[in-house]
């Protein structure tokens, strides 16, 4: 008597080129910000105090990495959490609200995180006097995903 393993199935390149070709733009764009902005601050560090926030560059007027922030993973563990986070939204919420409406439930998300986490730091900046806190590089798609998380939980109990 044999005893067979079940079969193995491996995605063909094929598949996952369609995978990807058949995601919402919204997880396409989000997705591709991530791994651009990762593969860049892998190979550029230096570029780092340019797109992550920085407290006490941001409230001098490098106000653009309240949103470029959010796109940048340092780590891959959160670059592959990112990712599928934002392929599981694309897929949910564009559809149903739009791409614009998307983005722009992405970019609150973002900005609202970026400046809770800048809030925090400087109240801990006064309780302490530590200028080093000013120039902490503070990144991730944490505040998106958790706004992500929400979403989906609010859209599974209005549908039900």
């Amino acid at each position: 008597r044999r005893t067979s393993s079940p079969p193995h199935h491996s995605i063909s390149r094929i598949e996952m080129v369609d995978h990807v070709v058949r995601l919402p733009l919204t997880s396409r764009v989000g997705v591709g910000a991530l791994v651009l902005l990762h593969i860049v601050h892998r190979t550029a560090p230096s570029v780092s105090a340019i797109l992550c926030l920085v407290p006490g560059n941001t409230f001098s007027g490098m106000v653009w990495n309240v949103i470029t922030s959010a796109f940048v993973e340092r780590s891959l563990v959160g670059l592959v959490v990112s990712s599928a986070a934002f392929g599981i939204f694309g897929r949910i919420f564009e559809p149903r609200w739009g791409l614009h409406e998307t983005w722009r439930f992405v970019l609150v998300c973002a900005v609202s995180s970026a400046l809770g986490s800048c809030v925090f730091i400087m109240i801990i900046y006064v309780a302490t006097r530590s200028e080093q806190l000013l120039f902490v590089e503070l990144s991730g798609l944490s505040g998106v995903v958790s706004g992500i998380a929400v979403a989906i939980h609010q859209a599974a109990h209005s549908d039900a």
